[in-house]
């Protein structure tokens, strides 16, 4: 093949391409046409119209798709003015011109002269344009007989159509209708403001910032103060967004800037930065005074906007200004400073190990518990004031501040510094103010109390004393006094009785043993208020040496309360061992027997005698024979609901153990249940005392023969035993004593 031949077909190959892509490509294939077969515009492509013109009562509107520089298409108007579109308003009309259905249809051109039609002097005429050049005219006319109706005639077709009158509805637009509602333009944005006035009510406010990730600033009384972002930000993004329901003049004059009292304006926004603007608002508009009368200076535009951006502009001062002592995000604090007491803390975060630490601490950040720090962070950025109190006279009564903190954050953002002070004498609020600015806030959080410059306040809250599993024996001193001793693993109470423990109880006083999980630490060395020198309680645990090493003894002290919480002091004997606080729940696991909690019950099993004795309510004695339960005095007796008490006495489980030694409460017994079994020479014997005071447990106390402890059991089958024995099974008064 000649060179030539292969250039003709390279070039007719290209064309062919071209032409495919360029118009073949928007054209509707045969599938696409039989879809639309009852539609009046059945080669109509939404996505493909260029230009769309309406003519009708409310004017004449021609909107142009066009291209921006970027490469995006977007609706401007072209008639009767140069102006945006409102992309939604024109993609209506389009869409009603893709789906109108033909209700019927009447052929011949004759037919479209007749004056009922309404089609030789339409009321609307309107035209849109395809990809490709390829205009469509069309016209509606009048209504039909039911008025449920409108004729639509395309120009060029040999027929017309009845459809639905809504059609009418929807193509009944004019300028007004289909430009862009916005008062400032789509381009128009405040995000990069670096400086705005809001004038209204006789006053002027004005707030400004360094950049968009600085923190805007109110201006009161010559000086600078923090201003509250998310206020500052909402009033710019109400005005930024603002639609006109109607515009009331284009290139208005000043007679028209004077009618809707824009000469002098009662609000003013402006804004200075990467968008500049001044928007006027005036008069009340609208056809129920609902609206009031807005201009972006200079535009020569005035548009009837929502009457309630007044209140946004409107605000009092007082919400515009912080009262949150410091606004930041917590991962962007990078170091923490503190100072106190003649005393300087630094915390630094470390990115390399995502942790805090602190400096010249050899990067021990596993010491550092990272939540306190958290706890320190969200105190601080959650605080809120409840007075913003200005005035160097104010300022000079508050002294010295009991300390300090410096927040260094990332991105180059500016620091963050705040002076605290406690509360005065009789009151309750304490006081905080921000560097440099001639005001402070009242607030009622406890801030103060978080900020430490001890690295103890904020070391990790485990005491690591060695492995539960290496405890061979715990001595318990206080008022549970007794002796845990671990015989092939499992845990004996052998003093000061000799029983099984609850394994769970042991477990946890071993597991405190081994690692004390403290509420917090309190200070390096005990003072008398702690209570350590005459401890509460002490803990005792013996851990077995390995591979040779010698047992080792670790001593817990356990002290006075804190306050009321139910907390207490405690240490480890050993050493520069800090205090610390424990919880409420460890300092009651100390208080308690550590006894199984199944040692209440009694073996029924070869019962052949029972002695239920209710005390003034009554007394039972019922002897076994030939399987039944038989009642010495009382021949009445239900021997299956007492087979059924006796199973539920023999396998009882104790909701506690309370204490050893124990008499109170027992002064007078509820119950006392007496057991002889075959081959016993004395009966087994379970006394039930008073009911414990905590009313949700639904316990009495109650003790068993040779085991000289007190548990609290369920008060149902102390009761439900106590009525086989009444006199009157109405009877349900209960002696309530405090142990």
């Amino acid at each position: 093949m000649k060179n030539k031949t292969v250039i003709v077909l390279v070039v007719a190959a290209l064309g062919l391409f071209a032409y495919i892509f360029f118009v073949e490509r928007d054209s509707m294939t045969t599938s696409d046409l039989q879809e639309r077969e009852d539609r009046v515009f059945g080669e109509f492509a939404r996505d493909s119209v260029t230009a769309l013109t309406v003519s009708g009562p409310k004017g004449e509107v021609t909107a142009r798709k066009i291209v921006d520089a970027d490469g995006e298409e977007r609706w401007r108007l072209t008639a009767p003015a140069d102006l945006e579109a409102d992309a939604s308003a024109v993609r209506s009309v389009l869409a009603a011109v893709d789906f109108v259905l033909a209700d019927r249809t009447v052929e011949g051109s004759e037919e479209a002269r007749d004056p009922r039609y309404g089609l030789v002097e339409p009321r609307i005429k309107a035209s849109f344009e395809m990809k490709g050049g390829a205009k469509t005219a069309f016209a509606i006319g009048a209504e039909d007989a039911s008025g449920e109706k409108v004729y639509v005639a395309i120009e060029g077709e040999d027929r017309f159509h009845a459809v639905e009158k809504d059609f009418y509805d929807s193509l009944d637009v004019g300028p007004q209708d289909l430009r862009d509602k916005h008062l400032l333009g789509r381009e128009s944005g405040f995000d990069g403001a670096r400086e705005v006035s809001l004038e209204g009510g006789g006053s002027i406010q004005r707030f400004s910032r360094e950049g968009p990730d600085s923190p805007w600033k109110l201006e009161r009384d010559g000086a600078k103060i923090l201003a509250a972002s998310d206020q500052v930000g909402e009033l710019l993004r109400e005005v930024e967004r603002l639609r006109a329901s109607e515009f009331l003049a284009d290139g208005a004059d000043e007679a028209a800037i004077e009618k809707w009292g824009l000469a002098s304006p009662g609000r003013k926004l402006t804004v200075e930065g990467e968008t500049s603007a001044a928007v006027s608002f005036g008069s009340p508009c609208g056809q129920e005074g609902d609206g009031i009368a807005a201009t972006v200076v200079g535009s020569g535009v005035i548009g009837c906007v929502p009457k309630k951006i007044a209140e946004v502009l409107d605000r009092p001062r007082a919400r515009f200004e912080e009262m949150r002592p410091a606004v930041f995000e917590e991962e962007g604090v990078k170091k923490i400073e503190m100072k106190r007491d003649g005393r300087v803390l630094v915390l630094e975060w470390d990115d390399d190990e995502d942790q805090w630490t602190i400096p010249g601490k050899g990067g021990d950040a596993a010491a550092i518990d990272q939540g306190v720090v958290g706890d320190l962070l969200e105190t601080l950025s959650s605080a809120r004031g409840t007075e913003l109190v200005f005035g160097a006279e104010a300022i000079k009564a508050l002294g010295e501040p009991d300390a300090t903190v410096a927040l260094e954050l990332d991105a180059g953002r500016d620091g963050i510094e705040l002076k605290i002070w406690g509360p005065a004498e009789g009151e309750s609020l304490q006081a905080v103010r921000r560097a440099g600015e001639p005001a402070f806030l009242r607030l009622e959080e406890d801030v103060l109390s978080r900020l430490s410059t001890d690295p103890l306040a904020f070391r990790q809250r485990v005491v690591e004393n060695g492995d539960p599993g290496d405890i061979a024996s715990m001595v318990i001193q206080g008022p549970a006094a007794q002796k845990l001793v671990r015989k092939d693993g499992e845990w004996k109470v052998v003093a000061p009785v000799e029983a099984d423990a609850d394994d769970g109880a042991a477990r946890d006083l071993a597991g405190f043993a081994a690692r004390i999980e403290v509420s917090r630490f309190v200070s390096r060395k005990a003072a008398t208020e702690h209570g350590l020198d005459r401890p509460w309680a002490v803990l005792e645990a013996v851990f077995e040496g390995k591979d040779g090493d010698p047992d080792r003894t670790v001593r817990i002290l356990v002290g006075d309360e804190v306050g009321d919480s139910g907390e207490r002091y405690g240490r480890v004997e050993e050493g520069e061992s800090p205090v610390f606080a424990i919880s409420a729940s460890d300092a009651e696991r100390l208080g308690r027997p550590a006894v199984a909690r199944d040692a209440v019950g009694i073996d029924t099993t070869a019962a052949t005698k029972v002695e239920i004795d209710a005390g003034s309510r009554g007394k039972v004695t019922a002897v076994m024979k030939d399987g039944q339960w038989i009642g010495e005095e009382r021949p009445d007796l239900d021997s299956v609901t007492l087979k059924r008490l006796l199973v539920d006495l023999g396998s009882m489980k104790a909701v506690r153990t309370s204490s050893f030694y124990v008499d109170k409460g027992f002064e007078e017994p509820e119950l006392t249940v007496r057991i002889w079994s075959a081959g016993q020479e004395a009966p087994k014997e379970l006394v039930a005392g008073s009911r414990t005071p905590d009313k949700a447990e639904e316990a009495y106390l109650a003790r068993v023969s040779g085991l000289d402890v007190a548990f609290a059991v369920p008060a149902r089958i102390i009761d439900d035993l106590a009525s086989v024995a009444s006199v009157d099974a109405n009877d349900e008064s209960r002696h309530i004593v405090t142990p």
